[in-house]
């Protein structure tokens, strides 16, 4: 069983019958962007429907991207020296996650996971910087 139900990248939602639009409607951060912004945002990212269960970062990951939950539940945790989870986390979208660690070019030190079927747009980290 694949972790993702849906994958579109780039021009896609147009050709699979996603509005991009509502989707940029649902997350307060797309909404305070100017139409331009917006454009670019939709075109260089990357919106994916996840099942439950699903590993959406793993730690250690490089700050290559912003994810913004759109819709869905996700846990974020680590694990302490006795390989113990901690939950530091439930996000619920709309939020936002991993912007720190981009902002301060360093790699992930928590995990997430999905708790429910989950929709997330990845936005590059350079994207996000400049804007």
């Amino acid at each position: 069983m694949t972790d993702v139900l849906e994958n579109h990248v780039s021009g896609y939602g147009q050709r699979l019958n996603i509005n991009l639009s509502q989707i940029a409607a649902q997350h307060p951060l797309l909404t305070a962007l100017d139409e331009k912004s917006l454009e670019t945002v939709m075109s260089m990212s990357r919106l994916t429907v996840y099942r439950p269960k699903r590993t959406v970062q793993r730690a250690g990951d490089p700050p290559r991207h912003v994810h913004l939950l759109i819709s869905g539940t996700v846990r974020v945790f680590c694990r302490n020296e006795a390989s113990e989870e901690l939950t530091l986390e439930l996000l619920s979208g709309p939020a936002i996650f991993n912007d720190a660690r981009v902002l301060a070019d360093s790699a992930a030190e928590a995990q997430v996971l999905t708790l429910a079927r989950c929709t997330e747009m990845r936005i590059p980290g350079a994207l996000f910087r400049r804007l």
